[in-house]
This record gives C-alpha cells, structure tokens and sequence, in this order.
C-alpha cells in the first residue's frame, strides 16, 4: 500500500483518490447547472389553490392533487390560503392505467399515467405547464384479492399525483424571478 506523508501522519493514498473522486464528482455537478431547490428558492410566501377540473372518467383525482398541492407548498414554506394573489389552477386531462403483465389471464402488474396542464399566476406574472406527468412510472401488483389491488391502485395514485406537484412546485422554485 501507498502512503502520503502529511503533518498528521501517514494517510492511504488510496482514502486521499476516493476523496479527490467525490469532490470532483460533486463539482461536474454543480457545473452541468444542478441545484439545489430549498424553502428558500420559491419567491412567493403564499399561494391559492384554485380551480382543479377532472376531465377524466377516474373519480377523485382533483382531491389527490389538491392535497398533493398543499403538502408541497407547505413543505417548501409556502402558505395556502384563499386569499393570496398568487393562483395555481389545473386541468387533468388524462389517465392511463396500463397492463403491463399477466398470468392466466389475472393481472400482475400495472402502471399509471396521469397527465396535468397548469395554469399558475406568480407574481403578477402568468405561466403554463402543459402536460405534466408524473416524473416516474408506478407500478403495483395486482395478483391479489381486488380489494387489496384497488388499494394498491389508490396508493399508486396517490405517488404520481405527489411527483407531479413536487415537478410543479420546483418548476416554480427554479423559475421564480429573484
């Protein structure tokens, strides 16, 4: 083994490259324009849900996303309340619920798909976000009893409806004029 003398002994060279590996790995990046989205980032201090319209045929969507909406906000430090001048408004225009395998004509695996166009008024200034989807494909197995596949259903639901407001509200961190 290699050693680099230095004021506080002997050091493996080897610890010395993994440590030169991560900060060179943290600083590419850094500079491919990666940052990071804090409470701070989002330049509005609050915010109105308003208008959420289901234009699908699955039932209780808009109530995913309004909580979904609300959790975000509130964990980025964004009060909601109906009287700010700040406005989010949105459309979910569709859902997929994909069969992905099977066995002996039972269903195994699903996936999700749920498409949102925004509307939002930030600052006096108007913006659209035309067809977001979930940033990731959920899945869940559906090779038990219905009620416990409806429950997976709802649950995988729920994860898509929480990825697109988390998309959203850093949509809206990274683009907030500072």
């Amino acid at each position: 083994m290699i050693f680099i003398k230095g004021s506080r002994g002997r050091v493996p060279l080897r610890v010395k490259g993994r440590a030169l590996v991560i900060i060179l790995l943290a600083l590419s990046i850094i500079s491919c324009g990666y940052t990071i989205a804090s409470r701070a980032s989002l330049s509005i201090d609050s915010i109105k849900i308003g208008k959420i319209i289901n234009k699908t045929s699955e039932p209780s969507l808009q109530d995913m996303l309004n909580i979904a909406l609300v959790d975000e906000f509130q964990r980025r430090g964004v009060k909601v309340t109906d009287s700010s001048d700040n406005i989010i408004d949105a459309d979910i225009i569709s859902y997929k619920l994909d069969l992905l395998s099977e066995k002996k004509e039972l269903g195994l695996e699903y996936q999700t798909n749920i498409k949102v166009d925004f509307r939002v008024r930030c600052n006096g200034e108007d913006r659209e976000y035309r067809g977001v989807t979930s940033p990731s494909i959920d899945y869940f197995a559906g090779q038990s009893a219905l009620n416990s596949t409806a429950a997976h259903k709802q649950l995988s639901d729920k994860q898509a409806m929480d990825g697109i407001a988390f998309f959203i509200v850093t949509q809206l961190a990274l683009n907030s004029p500072k």
